[in-house]
């Protein structure tokens, strides 16, 4: 790394002030060219607030001893500049990202790839959501909270004695004339979850630009542009990724408990479907992983890692490197490594499921993966 000239953080780079970690101040980074989102905590992100305008080594050395108790070496600051240059942050006499420069040219796996997930967006609802959002706060506060977890529960014994009657009410009897109240329910169900998203993000003070309908492998589901709940602590985070899974076992709850409250007939036949469609949803696809859902998010925020398939993904890859190929590799400076690599192993055997496996093809050859590789 050239030590002359000035320094300074890409212009496009947002930083904004994060939840404080164990060693002081930090900040959330986002990067818009990979879409990805990074946290940075003291005393690197002193570092990071000095770089915003162009300053030499010396410069960043002196105002950062000036504003801390401690004075790093030229060397440290070198050092970290210098990784900051490999991710492609910091532009100089030195770095300057060709990424940043001209878009990144897409291979046809991944264009393929991305044809297997497409959001169409159909309608920007934040004056609704903020028109209504006191309401939302006040109808669900902690009483009614309590309340339906003790109707899930009553709901959920009395469907276990009746289980015979619930199976054929909502799975074991479906034909073409139950089709129209089984879509019913699947529109309920997926209105709540995204409405759930919704409201959180709202609530925690996150703009929700847009909401739409997204194609997952040419199925339509709906989508909720929840983005910029980024800028939360781990907590608010976790609450956003949560609330649509809170919602449907919520909708859940109530349908089964009036269900088993309900004569026999179409009325018992709908809420028993509704109930059905929102138990699976949670447990089939919600709590899972390996896409990028909200079971995805939530892992990510309780291990409170940033891009975690990125970080799992790049893990992964060096090891088997490192282990089947003799290669050395760029260390991924990540926390939790064995939950990470344990993470990132099944989302890659989940991605290589999907059909032929077409989805896996743009990890597997994708020339950034491996490019952090060499031979020892």
């Amino acid at each position: 790394m050239t030590a002359g000239g000035t320094w300074s953080l890409r212009p496009d780079l947002r930083l904004v002030e994060a939840e404080p970690g164990e060693r002081g101040p930090s900040l959330l980074v986002h990067d818009p060219v990979p879409d990805t989102y990074d946290r940075v905590d003291w005393p690197e992100s002193d570092l990071l607030r000095l770089l915003q305008r162009p300053a030499t080594i010396g410069e960043v050395v002196q105002g950062f001893t000036a504003i801390n108790p401690i004075a790093p070496t030229r060397a440290e600051v070198v050092a970290y500049m210098a990784d900051l240059g490999q991710r492609g942050w910091l532009r100089g006499p030195a770095f300057w990202p060709e990424r940043y420069r001209e878009p990144p040219k897409r291979s046809l796996f991944a264009a393929l790839s991305g044809l297997m997930f497409v959001q169409v967006p159909l309608f920007r609802p934040e004056r609704f959501l903020t028109q209504t959002a006191g309401v939302v706060r006040t109808i669900f506060n902690p009483v009614v909270r309590a309340a339906l977890v003790l109707i899930g529960l009553a709901g959920l014994y009395l469907a276990l004695n009746r289980w015979e009657d619930y199976w054929l009410d909502s799975l074991g009897g479906l034909d073409a004339r139950s089709l129209p109240a089984f879509l019913f329910a699947v529109i309920a169900v997926k209105a709540a979850h995204e409405l759930g998203h919704a409201y959180q993000a709202t609530l925690s003070g996150a703009r929700v630009p847009v909401m739409g309908v997204a194609l997952f492998f040419l199925m339509p589901l709906p989508f909720t542009d929840v983005t910029d709940a980024w800028r939360l602590p781990w907590s608010g985070r976790l609450r956003v990724a949560t609330a649509g899974l809170r919602s449907e076992l919520a909708l859940a709850a109530v349908a089964l408990f009036l269900w088993a409250l309900s004569p026999p007939g179409a009325a018992a036949s709908t809420l028993a479907r509704l109930s059905s469609v929102a138990f699976l949803s949670t447990l089939l696809t919600n709590i899972n992983p390996g896409p990028r859902f909200d079971g995805y998010f939530i892992l990510s925020c309780l291990l409170r890692i940033e891009n975690l398939r990125a970080r799992g993904a790049a893990l992964l890859w060096n090891a088997v490197g490192r282990h089947l190929f003799g290669l050395s590799a760029r260390p991924v400076r990540v926390g939790r490594r064995g939950a990470v690599l344990v993470y990132a192993v099944y989302a890659f055997a989940y991605r290589l499921s999907l059909g032929p496996g077409l989805s896996s093809w743009p990890i597997i050859f994708s020339p950034g993966r491996w490019g952090c590789l060499r031979r020892r």
